[in-house]
């Protein structure tokens, strides 16, 4: 069976999904104030923030979008992160915010793993990883 081919390296440290139509930043730890873990609010604010690869529009993924780039396939049993490293070359086996808060606890939201694809909540004051998007249309 033939593989669908649904990430384009853009030359720019982006990425772009075919399948959904975002586009990542691909290098996060090269991008000035992401190489380091941030707090939910903070992680919110730098992607509100970002200009990056002529673009102003990028945000922190829900928990939907960052789900959609995990590789099951990979992770935690080859001590690698679950996400194609071709293309997400920095990519910790560690938890990432997305912009989801947790409706039933306040003060919460959730996180994914790459460490094996896993999704959880955490308190907004602790550190965790980001990956900002855009939607490329």
């Amino acid at each position: 069976m033939k593989q669908e081919i649904r990430l384009k390296d853009n030359g720019d440290n982006t990425v772009t999904d075919s399948k959904t139509g975002l586009q990542w930043v691909k290098d996060h730890a090269a991008v000035p104030g992401f190489a380091e873990e941030l707090t939910w609010k903070d992680a919110i604010k730098a992607c509100k923030e970002l200009d990056f690869a002529e673009h102003k529009d990028w945000r922190l993924p829900t928990v939907e979008e960052l789900r959609s780039i995990i590789d099951y396939a990979r992770g935690a049993k080859k001590n690698e992160p679950a996400i194609d490293t071709k293309f997400f070359p920095d990519t910790k086996c560690s938890w990432y915010w997305t912009s989801t808060p947790c409706a039933f606890s306040e003060g919460a939201a959730w996180c994914v793993s790459f460490g094996g694809g896993d999704v959880s909540l955490d308190d907004e004051d602790n550190l965790e990883y980001v990956r900002p998007v855009r939607s490329s249309q």
